[in-house]
């Protein structure tokens, strides 16, 4: 058995479900890494973090450019 698996991400964010723990033997797993083996600071401090860009943009009277992507709906 093959298994491929998307991005495992932080747990509990708003828009997207946990990580579930497959229970099956695999003989090859194919997984996203794009953090490689560091762990997501928290949350929060990346809310904090942006809102200070946000601060510091309309202040300086300036622009933000914010990558976003599509999440579909779950199922």
């Amino acid at each position: 058995m093959v298994v491929f698996s998307g991005d495992l991400g932080p747990k509990g964010a708003p828009i997207l479900r946990d990580a579930e723990c497959l229970h099956v033997a695999a003989h090859a797993v194919f997984l996203e890494s794009t953090y490689g083996d560091h762990d997501h600071r928290p949350f929060e401090e990346t809310v904090a973090e942006f809102r200070e860009l946000l601060r510091a943009a309309v202040a300086g009277r300036g622009k933000i450019l914010v990558p976003t992507f599509a999440v579909a709906a779950p199922s």
